[in-house]
């Protein structure tokens, strides 16, 4: 099992657009024109009535996947509680799961980055980068990217467009092959394709 959890900085930040996105480039991309693709599968585990994730039945489920790549999806940021004990960036460093962090671009665009990527150092977290998600039409600039890139030694693998039509599957496609996927994938799942 290959596992990469995609965690936001905000409610609302993308994680949802990021995986579709990377769902329908597989789709358009490597099924349709090699015939293979990375066997990308999502997985948002269900939060039980309580408010609190279900530790062991969630590790239970994503160890069934054996052969698929899973783009998992948890509630919130990495510093959300999933139990009163637990916060996604402790799951990402238990279960060692890689993280893509997505963030919405607000005024506090920096900031939000700089405290999470803080926050991922401590927990341990091993962040593969971060994914820019413009709400609105207006995407960042090269000299907020460099900003954002020196203040977290983390790289910046792209932005999502505006998208007027989430569901639109080549707008999303389109939007994944703009993404430093290499930085994402193990080298050897994308020359599989």
């Amino acid at each position: 099992m290959s596992t990469l959890l995609i965690a936001g900085t905000a409610p609302r930040a993308g994680k949802s657009t990021l995986a579709a996105a990377l769902l329908a480039y597989e789709q358009r991309y490597l099924q349709e024109t090699t015939g293979k693709g990375l066997c990308l599968k999502p997985f948002t585990p269900r939060v039980a009535d309580n408010g609190w994730l279900n530790l062991a039945q969630t590790w239970q489920q994503l160890t069934q996947f054996t052969e698929e790549m899973v783009l998992m999806e948890l509630p919130g940021s990495l510093g959300t509680p999933l139990t009163p004990e637990v916060t996604v960036a402790d799951i990402a460093w238990d279960w060692r799961l890689p993280v893509v962090l997505v963030a919405p671009v607000t005024a506090g665009l920096v900031g939000q980055l700089v405290a999470h990527v803080a926050l991922a150092r401590q927990a341990r977290v091993h962040l593969k980068g971060i994914v820019i998600n413009p709400v609105e039409a207006q995407p960042t600039s090269q000299s907020a990217i460099a900003l954002i890139e020196g203040l977290t030694q983390i790289p910046v693998l792209g932005q999502l467009p505006h998208l007027p039509d989430p569901n639109d599957s080549a707008a999303l496609a389109a939007a994944a092959a703009a993404l430093d996927l290499e930085r994402l994938f193990p080298l050897s799942m994308l020359l599989a394709s």
